[in-house]
């Protein structure tokens, strides 16, 4: 497990598109974790999701969602996909603290079918990047926006990874000054 600190950054974004059929090898994103929120969403085929060590997979047509430090993975297996990794910072009406979507919410057909179609208008006039804050803005509060129209948002729970939560936020906070291993253990109350 890692921890991607790059999908912190404020103004971080990442806009990709994937195409795995039988000439292409599988794609393994190895189990990983950050602040920002990561959207999966499979257009075609299928692909394999595990999130806090449930795994699912995931048909064209559904969206997985990845709410801050949620450990997650993915295999992409003949599937095409898009997935945004986005940070807070890009989608302040939704980060609200209470709730937030579930890890797969549950979108009509009419709904998905209007976020795939944004996803290849942003794709066929930008590629993956995507020119200017307002537009990356406007692609995440688009889908947010349609989610949150087909399906409940639910109660955040307490994450069992708490602890590590906890020092990755304060390791993250306090990068800039002598971090060592002692005043981290005497901090969060632990042994070395």
């Amino acid at each position: 497990m890692y921890y991607e600190k790059a999908a912190d950054e404020k103004s971080y974004y990442l806009f990709r598109y994937g195409l795995y059929d039988e000439s292409t090898e599988t794609y393994v994103t190895p189990p990983h974790c950050h602040d920002g929120y990561e959207l999966l969403i499979v257009t075609k085929g299928s692909a394999e999701t595990v999130v806090n060590g449930e795994r699912k997979k995931l048909f064209a047509g559904e969206i997985f969602f990845a709410d801050s430090y949620d450990i997650h993975s993915f295999i992409f297996d003949k599937c095409e996909r898009y997935s945004l990794v986005f940070s807070k910072d890009y989608c302040k009406m939704f980060a609200d603290g209470e709730n937030t979507f579930p890890n797969y919410p549950s979108c009509d057909k009419e709904s998905f079918d209007a976020i795939r179609a944004r996803l290849e208008e942003y794709r066929s006039k930008y590629g993956e990047n995507i020119p200017n804050g307002l537009l990356v803005e406007s692609i995440i509060s688009y889908v947010l926006g349609i989610m949150e129209l087909s399906c409940k948002k639910v109660s955040r729970s307490e994450k069992s990874n708490e602890l590590m939560i906890s020092v990755l936020d304060y390791i993250n906070k306090n990068f800039e000054s002598d971090i060592t291993l002692s005043a981290l253990a005497s901090k969060f109350g632990y042994s070395t």
